[in-house]
């Protein structure tokens, strides 16, 4: 009986001491930062910014987990996670990046082609582009919910292409395939490059947001350490 008593504070313990021994096993400075981030993410906000990282820290190399697979922080081997959703996030480190609204984009080759797009309405006349990934926030606008905040009836806001990510919705828009609902981080760069832009200026703003995380026994390693400081100042300087 004594035994049984005492068993979970021994598990709890043996826990944390294997915690600590992998802990350990992340100071080996030859060991790359492993980060965890969707695909969209990556590939659209911190690649552009990534030399940035690179310059300042050449001996730091780093390493991109993009499955759609969440993974444990605390015991798989990620230093890192950027995640998008409502910031709580038990036991973890956490930091808050970067808003998000979300507004129709297209291609400026597709507003040349026409039919032109000056009203809600006029979109129907356009290929509508979707992403099956609005399971992840339930108050993540679609199409659907898009027409119905604005006040818009009458339209098949079903119809068109599907995609499994972001980044596909986005290539799509990019190569003029049709109009997407697209998130604003996810869009900035393509915007800034003219390979999108925005036909209409409605905008809905989203209550999830990218968020920093990692494993409070990894906050203080050197590599964690710089990216993070790295990153909150590329997202103050944009801010500022």
């Amino acid at each position: 009986e004594q035994a049984q008593v005492c068993l979970p504070y021994l598990s709890e313990g043996l826990d944390r001491f294997a915690e600590g021994i992998r802990a350990i096993e992340q100071l080996n400075i030859d060991k790359p930062l492993t980060i965890t981030v969707a695909e969209a993410f990556a590939s659209r906000w911190l690649m552009p910014r990534l030399r940035n990282f690179q310059a300042r820290h050449p001996n730091i190399d780093v390493r991109f987990d993009v499955s759609k697979e969440l993974v444990d922080l605390v015991r798989d081997d990620i230093d890192i996670g950027i995640r998008f959703g409502g910031g709580k996030y038990p036991g973890l480190e956490t930091d808050f990046l970067l808003p998000q609204d979300v507004y129709p984009v297209c291609s400026p080759s597709l507003l040349e082609r026409g039919p032109p797009i000056n009203t809600p309405e006029d979109i129907q006349h356009h290929t509508l582009l979707h992403g099956d990934y609005f399971y992840l926030d339930a108050s993540q606008p679609d199409w659907a919910m898009w027409f119905k905040t604005l006040g818009v009836e009458g339209i098949d806001s079903a119809h068109g292409l599907r995609f499994s990510n972001a980044e596909m919705v986005v290539q799509a828009a990019v190569e003029g395939q049709g109009v997407a609902l697209i998130g604003s981080v996810i869009a900035e760069e393509d915007l800034k490059a003219g390979r999108l832009v925005r036909p209409l200026e409605q905008t809905i703003p989203l209550t999830f947001a990218y968020y920093f995380v990692c494993a409070k026994s990894k906050a203080q390693l050197p590599r964690v350490k710089a990216f993070r400081e790295w990153l909150l100042e590329e997202v103050k300087s944009e801010q500022s």
